[in-house]
């Protein structure tokens, strides 16, 4: 096994997962990506963008989020990011996202990550939807932590 399939199995949405699964998960991640250095201060996600349709992995370091340039978290790695457009209906990004610090990311395309699972014959319907639930578990805890900023009136 990798440094970066165990740094990927750490990430703490993939606690919702069995073992076997995160393991699963981190391999297909691993394969798809593409590791980047990202300079401090570099934008990974802009928030509005509809057009980029990429998640990434904090494998080291620290990232802002930031929505309406207001900052409302610091996501420490590892870390999934970009999870949130893929729940919405716009597909637009939820948030901006910039390298607080010199930061390694896993960049890969959710369209990949999706097909591999589903293409995946050792993985039957019910794993399958473990890994779903773990990643929109995700998105809607962070969309809960966002509900103070937003307008929802």
């Amino acid at each position: 096994m990798s440094e970066t399939t165990t740094q990927i199995e750490q990430i703490p949405a993939w606690r919702r997962m069995s073992q076997p699964m995160r393991f699963i998960t981190a391999q297909i991640l691993e394969f798809i990506g593409t590791e980047q250095m990202v300079s401090d201060g570099q934008t990974l996600f802009s928030e509005g963008d509809d057009r980029d349709v990429s998640g990434a992995v904090i494998l080291d370091g620290l990232a802002s989020v930031s929505v309406n340039d207001q900052t409302i978290r610091t996501v420490n790695s590892p870390d999934i990011l970009g999870e949130m457009q893929q729940l919405s209906d716009t597909h637009q990004r939820s948030a901006t996202v910039v390298a607080s610090g010199d930061i390694r990311i896993i960049r890969f395309r959710w369209h990949d990550f999706i097909k591999q699972i589903q293409n995946r014959d050792d993985l039957d319907d019910a794993q399958k939807m473990e890994i779903k639930r773990a990643i929109a578990s995700v998105a809607g805890e962070r969309l809960n932590e966002n509900k103070p900023i937003w307008d929802l009136k």
